[in-house]
């Protein structure tokens, strides 16, 4: 009776001081370690991002989204850039932003979300930089939320 396969918390950091809630996250992880599902309500959703493998949203009550985290449609808000042989200053005249020198000369730039990668590889190409990576950056789940919480209370049209 005291080992129970499904655990239900309601807030469980609501309230906690930094140790608190540390060691509830250390909890909520081993239950889902030992093969238990726990379910938790929670209003910081930077806990369930960081804790659970799915979620569901409520809106004014309503189920307005349900699934895996990594299957839910967080929008592309646009991506990192890493690139190898070239020099900051050619990344900066293609008008790439926060370009940051790496390790072992490489460059990191953003991509903003209206600034593509098909319309900025070609133009690395001819300057002859080597692109090591490319990462898009996807909206937090609070921004998925807001997102559909501003959708939910849009006038219909």
């Amino acid at each position: 009776m005291n080992d129970p396969e499904v655990v239900f918390l309601d807030e469980p950091m609501s309230g906690l001081d930094p140790v608190g809630r540390r060691d509830t996250r250390e909890l909520i992880r081993s239950l889902r370690d030992e093969g238990r599902t726990v379910f938790f309500s929670s209003h910081i959703l930077s806990d369930a991002e960081a804790l659970c493998t799915r979620v569901a949203i409520m809106v004014q009550g309503r189920l307005v989204s349900t699934g895996r985290l990594a299957d839910l449609a967080f929008e592309v808000q646009g991506w990192e850039l890493v690139v190898s042989g070239g020099d900051g200053g050619a990344l900066a005249s293609l008008g790439l932003d926060a370009v940051t020198t790496a390790v072992d000369g490489r460059y990191v730039a953003e991509l903003p979300v209206d600034r593509p990668p098909d319309q900025v590889l070609p133009e690395l190409s001819r300057l002859h930089v080597q692109v090591v990576s490319l990462t898009p950056r996807h909206e937090s789940l609070e921004d998925y939320f807001m997102r559909l919480v501003a959708r939910r209370q849009a006038p219909a049209a």
